[in-house]
């Protein structure tokens, strides 16, 4: 578990490299069911605990780990929120990512707080090891109102 943990931790990082501003995107085949990831809100609890969720449907990836991780972003400032390993066989579901963003390993993050945000959520594949590096295969990246929890 922690090496999935770990592994979620370093792709949310990327995702929040990625370019921003990107509408939800999905690799569709033909006649088929397509992977897909949507985000339906966030929160905010009072010790800095970020709490998104959203939802999506993942089509088997054989061989394959998917993953799909999350960022909110206030004011330019993104803030990597946890990682959450999909179930994939073509129903659609919910996802729930959880995180304290810190900002120096042991205080909550300041540059958070309700209100207006941006959420961006990224379904990743990666070989059965988590190697090799990971390719993105759904994205959302939606407007909501960070609640207090």
């Amino acid at each position: 578990m922690r090496k999935v943990s770990t592994l979620a931790a370093v792709i949310t990082a990327m995702i929040g490299l990625a370019a921003p501003g990107t509408a939800a995107t999905a690799v569709t085949t033909p006649d088929a069911p397509s992977d897909a990831v949507s985000v339906s809100g966030g929160t905010l609890a009072d010790d800095g605990t970020v709490t998104l969720t959203g939802g999506y449907r993942c089509v088997e990836h054989p061989g394959k780990v998917v993953l799909i991780g999350s960022n909110v972003v206030q004011d330019g400032h993104p803030e990597s929120i946890g990682g959450f390993r999909a179930q994939c066989d073509g129903t659609e579901r919910t996802w729930t990512n959880t995180g304290r963003p810190m900002t120096d390993g042991r205080r909550p993050s300041p540059l958070l707080r309700t209100g207006p945000a941006t959420v961006k959520a990224t379904m990743l594949t990666m070989g059965p090891n988590g190697m090799p590096l990971p390719h993105t295969v759904a994205t959302a990246e939606t407007p909501i109102e960070l609640l207090a929890e």
